[in-house]
């Protein structure tokens, strides 16, 4: 809890500034900063042509972690950082933070927990679909700090923010890009079709490069459906949507006759717009978390797939994760209904089967096998 309220300037020979701390060199420190504030008016400067300043920190060199949590400042609080030697986490403080977006600036890179809930919040408060923009994450990110679970306190726990059944309306059609990073501590407790980390997934959506730990999904209710850690459903007509290189260990719950629950996505059943048939690609995912339900149709990658003209590509996927349902339970996908299906180099657990149950869905595994 310190605050700095003076200024930082550096006339000659120096490189580096920051608010709280300039330089951080050694690899088997931690540093943490909580409830820190840089409250001053003046900008942390550097006179020198590539200065490096950050309104908390100037620069990490080496470290063996950054932590920062409920820190407060203006501008960019991290000026930067060797990305090989410093692994920096930030810890969600208890405010979202939507003053990074304008809509004229397509590209942004989130290194605070506070703005990646406020992410959250501006595809659930302001309804955006993010369609043309790209999401970097720069740091891991935590949004609860205890283990995520069907115990968990629901009155103490940080709830991810969700449309509250209006996740077809406004699917997200961007790019996230997780850089590797990994994001930790997600809760969702909900009554309502099609929720996850995005809800909805439309047309031109990329999801790539990151882990989701520690985190909890629930659904609840007779005759809802589509429940995913990283999406309820792809049902946009034409959607083109790519995952690739994305790991979740997430717990999945549904009851009451919660169905359609998939490790990364719950149900695809997007329809042919025009002539372009909705295409669905899942690269090098891997699922190794709980999916439990009472209800139908759950799978490691996608529980349900069902559209005559939709075609998915499972692409070197797999599932080391557990999958208890009613019926129809596959290590990738729970249910194949309709559709076309090409299952390339995906593992599953031994004895396991690859689709729990089709209908009329065309299914090609390479290298082939039977279903």
């Amino acid at each position: 809890e310190c605050i700095f309220n003076g200024s930082v300037t550096i006339k000659d020979g120096g490189n580096y500034a920051g608010g709280i701390i300039g330089y951080i060199t050694n690899s088997s420190v931690t540093v943490n900063l909580i409830g820190c504030k840089n409250v001053s008016d003046e900008k942390v400067t550097v006179e020198k042509p590539g200065g490096v300043t950050g309104e908390m920190v100037g620069y990490a060199n080496k470290a063996r972690e950054i932590c920062i949590k409920g820190c407060s400042y203006s501008g960019e609080w991290l000026g930067g950082m060797n990305a090989e030697k410093v692994t920096v986490t930030s810890i969600y403080g208890g405010t979202a933070d939507t003053s990074w977006y304008s809509e004229n600036i397509k590209e942004y890179i989130l290194v605070t927990a506070e703005e990646l809930m406020g992410f959250a919040e501006l595809r659930t408060s302001n309804k955006l679909t993010f369609e043309g923009y790209t999401i970097k994450l720069g740091v891991d990110m935590v949004i609860n700090e205890d283990t995520m679970d069907a115990s968990t306190d629901t009155n103490s726990a940080v709830s991810w923010p969700n449309l509250g059944g209006e996740e077809k309306n406004y699917p997200f059609k961007g790019t996230f890009d997780g850089q590797n990073h990994t994001v930790s501590g997600l809760y969702m407790a909900t009554t309502t079709s099609n929720k996850g980390m995005f809800g909805a997934l439309g047309n031109s959506a990329t999801i790539k490069n990151f882990t989701l730990n520690n985190s909890y999904f629930s659904g609840s209710g007779d005759g809802k459906q589509a429940l995913g850690s990283i999406a309820g459903t792809i049902s946009e007509a034409g959607a083109q949507v790519i995952i690739e290189n994305v790991t979740s260990n997430a717990t999945l719950e549904g009851s009451n006759g919660f169905k359609y629950i998939g490790g990364i996505l719950g149900l695809t059943d997007a329809a042919k717009s025009s002539d372009t048939s909705a295409n669905v690609i899942l690269t090098n995912c891997s699922f190794d978390g709980s999916v439990i339900s009472d209800g139908t149709d759950c799978g490691g990658m996608i529980g349900r797939v069902t559209n005559s003209t939709i075609v998915i590509n499972l692409n070197a996927c797999k599932n080391t994760g557990s999958i208890n349902t009613s019926s129809n339970k596959g290590d990738m996908i729970g249910y194949a209904n309709k559709g076309m299906i090409i299952i390339t180099n995906c593992t599953g657990k031994e004895g396991n089967s690859l689709v729990g149950a089709k209908n009329t869905a065309e299914i090609t595994f390479i290298p082939e096998m039977t279903e």
